[in-house]
């Protein structure tokens, strides 16, 4: 999906408003001008491609883990142990180089992300996702 991005970013051919501040998106958060913010989306594409699967599962764990994801559901009272642990494990293995690392670390974000996050106040969403497919239902 990470490509489709940068391939998305490329193929619009128009200046608008971009904003990627929401939590389900891992990669980058910004908000601006597409014009200004092109390069910037097309470098950090670059950049992610570029990483190893072991450095992109690390990545990818620490935004969901350290930056505010796990904060909502922690408040919602939705981190559980079996969450907990998965995610020490996902660590853990990520660390020791496992060969299953990679696996350990989509089964812990998907558990993050299915818990749901806040859309607006007093709104939610349950996250589902698919190798290439995000698909977001408000309730």
């Amino acid at each position: 999906m990470i490509g489709e991005i940068g391939e998305l970013i490329e193929a619009l051919a128009f200046d608008c408003t971009i904003e990627t501040l929401q939590m389900t998106n891992a990669l980058v958060t910004m908000k601006g001008r597409l014009s200004k913010k092109r390069t910037a989306i097309r470098e950090a594409v670059e950049w992610f491609q570029a990483l190893s699967p072991r450095e992109k599962a690390r990545f990818l764990l620490h935004r969901y883990v350290d930056d505010g994801y796990l904060a909502c559901l922690a408040a919602w009272g939705k981190y559980d142990n079996t969450m907990k642990r998965m995610i020490i494990e996902a660590l853990e293995s990520i660390d020791a180089n496992d060969h299953d690392a990679v696996e350990k670390t989509r089964r812990a974000i998907f558990a993050i992300k299915s818990k749901g996050v806040t859309v607006k106040k007093g709104e939610r969403a349950l996250c589902v996702s698919f190798p290439s497919i995000f698909v977001m239902v408000f309730f």
